[in-house]
């Protein structure tokens, strides 16, 4: 009926407001959910077919497209997460795509209280200007104590901005409980640390810190980093014993995720970018 009043394409939905988590699916529904519905419609009408829902994945968009599926892909918070998602699809940079989590919690969860869009894993999203990276004046050394989400957010962010960063953790490995962050996620996010040449140290913990110099014990005895800078980003509960400690000592010393207050992956993150961009 549609197509026979002129339209020229059709997109493929399901649900209503009455079930939401179908019009807009959470991460407990399925990637590409709308696929057997798009290959429905377009078996039946001669007009392209939109699919959207969890489409994010770039090799079961490009199967969808090739097996006849539908003709076109539909993204909305995937570019949320990662606005430059296409160009980085077309130049072949697949890897370093933000992928959506479909957490809901910057982008349907802030709608549903009459807030302001944004997104859980980019604290930039339609916050550009004001969440722009402030230029590097001078290159410091910064020392993350701490490497679950919230201390490899906040290390990525100051990599990228041109920092040497070390990243100090007590367990066998950073993001060793991987806390509110899906496999998927956190696999990327270990790499990008590499990817980045931030320092870790694992099985190690702080000890002293004096005249610009922290001392922790590692497996191989004690070992002094000069930084100027220190981020304390550790536990899963609100315990911040450690800055209180620290905060006369240490002329530039910082606190957030849960170690401030214990909340979400989006406040995380977003802690994570604050502390990271005005350092």
């Amino acid at each position: 009926m549609l197509v026979s009043y002129g339209y020229d394409s059709l997109d493929t939905d399901v649900g209503s407001y009455d079930s939401w988590w179908w019009s807009h699916p959470p991460m407990y529904q399925e990637k590409g959910l709308y696929r057997p519905y798009a290959k429905l419609m377009k078996e039946t009408v001669d007009v392209p077919i939109i699919c959207a829902g969890r489409m994010d994945d770039p090799d079961m968009a490009l199967e969808a497209i090739e097996n006849g599926t539908c003709d076109i892909i539909s993204l909305g918070r995937p570019l949320l997460a990662d606005p430059d998602y296409v160009n980085k699809l077309r130049s072949n940079r697949v890897k370093s795509i933000r992928p959506c989590i479909s957490c809901q919690e910057g982008c349907m969860g802030r709608i549903q209280h009459y807030s302001l869009l944004n997104c859980g894993v980019n604290p930039q999203a339609c916050r550009e200007k004001d969440n722009a990276l402030t230029p590097i004046l001078k290159k410091k050394k910064v020392l993350i104590v701490g490497g679950g989400l919230v201390g490899c957010e906040t290390a990525l962010d100051l990599a990228k901005k041109g920092k040497k960063v070390t990243i100090v953790e007590a367990l066998h490995k950073i993001l060793a409980l991987n806390g509110p962050l899906c496999s998927a996620n956190s696999e990327m996010l270990e790499k990008l640390i590499l990817f980045n040449n931030i320092d870790v140290k694992t099985n190690s913990k702080v000890k002293a810190y004096k005249d610009g110099v922290l001392e922790i014990e590692t497996e191989n005895g004690a070992d002094n980093i000069e930084c100027d800078s220190v981020i304390l980003s550790v536990g899963y509960k609100e315990e911040n014993s450690l800055y209180k400690e620290l905060e006369f000592e240490i002329p530039e010393i910082h606190l957030l995720g849960d170690a401030r207050k214990v909340s979400n992956i989006m406040y995380a993150i977003w802690d994570a970018y604050e502390v990271a961009n005005h350092i």
